[in-house]
């Protein structure tokens, strides 16, 4: 028995492939649980960086790119920009082996705030953009 969520229809699936029997079992819609209030991120755990949990970031990637190359109609990527000075980031492309999602590249002041133009100017020397996925968990 499992729920009809993404990580249940993901679970299901893999019981399947493996000759399990699976049975959904959903008190609503399917997918309109937890999954519909995530934020459909298929990261590799970037604030996990910070805290030099490097061995946590290098699994949460490798599962980024397997979603991405097996499942391409379900998993899309997606830009981010952040103030930063890069060196993390760079880590970030190392772990994940970017060629699945791209790498990441230094953004000068001007750019980093034209596509952040809630921050204020003032601290902000520079920023990255980076890849990243976001999945459609409802399908």
């Amino acid at each position: 028995m499992i729920s009809g969520g993404a990580t249940g229809s993901g679970t299901a699936l893999d019981a399947a492939s493996r000759g399990y029997k699976a049975i959904f079992l959903e008190r609503d819609d399917f997918g309109s649980g937890i999954s519909s209030r995530s934020n459909k991120l298929a990261h590799g755990g970037i604030r996990h960086l910070v805290q030099r949990n490097f061995s946590l970031v290098r699994e949460a990637l490798r599962g980024r790119n397997l979603m991405l190359r097996n499942a391409p109609h379900l998993v899309k990527k997606r830009s981010f920009v952040i103030p930063s000075d890069g060196l993390a980031q760079k880590l970030y492309d190392w772990f994940g082996r970017a060629k699945d999602f791209g790498r990441s590249r230094m953004l000068c002041k001007g750019s980093t705030l034209e596509a952040l133009p809630t921050l204020v100017g003032q601290g902000v020397y520079g920023g990255l953009e980076y890849f990243d996925g976001q999945f459609d968990d409802a399908r």
